[in-house]
């Protein structure tokens, strides 16, 4: 953290809003004077903690002299996330997004991202698409009901390894009923005529071959 101030500047440092105790043990702090001309000042801090400890804060760096304050902050994160394109029903198109967000600061280097599917789906039901970098994509051209599970979206560094966790649910769409009656029956009946009614239940082969198995009807 760099400050330049006249009067000279003050240097404090918090962490997710709370004041950062300087003990020397976990949180370092060591400072030195960068241009005495122009009164900058250099405030390095350095925090022994593992790398998981210390990612997903906030660290502000806090300045002030007699005639005002300042300050500067950053972002220390290394996020993986899993989208959905639409609402899971059977019988669309659908996609899951992996995506990993990571600091520019997080000396992390680039990690070997996994969009993990439930071992029960066949991989030729689905596209992996490697769109960008730290994006990945499962899209299915038909989603059906036994495309659900738990899908995991992983990205694996030399020093640490993050991971997201969603369990797909397919929405089944209601089915399409019809009452019809026979083309010769009357339409004003009395007690005791014979009558004949036939219902129909349409569904989309593309659900699920086997859904019509399910299916009951009462009447």
């Amino acid at each position: 953290c760099t400050s330049t101030g006249s009067p000279a500047t003050t240097v404090s440092w918090t962490k997710d809003g709370q004041p950062l105790t300087i003990d020397g043990g976990t949180y370092q702090e060591r400072q030195s004077i960068s241009n005495r001309a122009a009164s900058t000042y250099v405030s390095v801090l350095t925090v022994r903690e593992r790398l998981s400890d210390v990612i997903q804060h906030r660290y502000v760096c806090n300045i002030s002299n007699t005639l005002g304050t300042d300050s500067s902050s950053l972002d220390l994160t290394a996020v993986s996330s899993i989208t959905l394109s639409s609402d899971p029903t059977a019988g669309k198109p659908f996609s899951l997004i992996c995506k990993v967000n990571i600091s520019l600061a997080l000396p992390l280097g680039e990690p070997v991202i996994a969009f993990l599917s439930p071992p029960e789906i066949n991989n030729t039901d689905f596209i992996y698409n490697r769109s960008l970098a730290h994006v990945h994509t499962i899209k299915f051209s038909i989603l059906r009901t036994s495309h659900g599970g738990e899908f995991t979206c992983q990205a694996n560094f030399s020093l640490l390894t993050i991971s997201d966790v969603m369990t797909l649910s397919v929405r089944i769409p209601s089915p399409t009923l019809i009452m019809t009656r026979e083309p010769n029956a009357r339409v004003a009946l009395h007690h005791g005529d014979p009558l004949t009614l036939t219902c129909t239940i349409q569904l989309d082969p593309a659900v699920d071959p086997a859904v019509d198995s399910d299916v009951v009807v009462t009447g």
